[in-house]
């Protein structure tokens, strides 16, 4: 994983897995990472979309909290 990735990830940690799916970020990724390779897909787009795709529920439940 290139090192822009590595530290999108480690920003993006603690707004990730808080809806009782511990580890869905990082199986997400994974994924990303494999169909990036078998499609030749534009991991520069793709990779930090995956990491940060479900961000947005750690904005709403601050808000509620």
């Amino acid at each position: 994983m290139k090192p822009i990735f590595q530290k999108i990830k480690k920003e993006a940690k603690h707004m990730q897995d808080l809806r009782d799916d511990k580890g869905h970020a990082e199986t997400v990724t994974f994924f990303a990472e494999k169909l990036c390779r078998i499609f030749n897909a534009n991991e520069n787009i793709i990779i930090p979309a995956a990491i940060l795709h479900d961000i947005g529920y750690y904005g709403m439940l601050r808000q509620i909290v």
